[in-house]
C-alpha cells in the first residue's frame, strides 16, 4: 500500500515533483525531506525513508524527522499518512 500511495502522490503532483525528486542527493533511513507540492493542493510534500518500517524505532525516527521539518519551515497544517502497524504507539508520543 505504501508504494501505491507514493506513486499516486508523484502522479498527482506532476513533473515538477519528479524533477525535484531526482535532485535530492540522499536521505538516511529514518530521515525525511521536503519538496514542493506542485500540482497538489498543498505547498509541500514530506517524504520519509524508513527501510520498510521494520520496527517502531524506525517509524518514530521518520515521523520525528517530518515534524522537525514542519517546525523548521513554519508549516501550519500537515497530513501524515499512517500505513504501518506501529503508528498507534508512535504518533501520540511524538505529538
Amino acid at each position: 500500500m505504501v508504494g501505491e500511495v507514493n506513486i499516486a502522490v508523484h502522479v498527482a503532483a506532476g513533473k515538477g515533483l519528479m524533477n525535484e525528486w531526482w535532485k535530492i542527493e540522499s536521505c538516511t533511513p529514518g530521515g525525511a525531506v521536503l519538496t514542493g507540492g506542485y500540482e497538489l493542493p498543498a505547498k509541500y510534500v514530506l517524504h520519509t525513508f524508513g527501510s520498510g518500517f521494520r520496527n517502531q524505532a524506525m517509524l518514530e525516527s521518520c515521523y520525528s524527522s517530518c515534524l522537525d521539518l514542519v517546525l523548521e519551515h513554519n508549516i501550519r497544517s500537515v497530513v501524515l499518512e499512517v500505513a504501518v502497524r506501529y503508528a498507534h504507539k508512535t504518533i501520540p508520543r511524538l505529538i
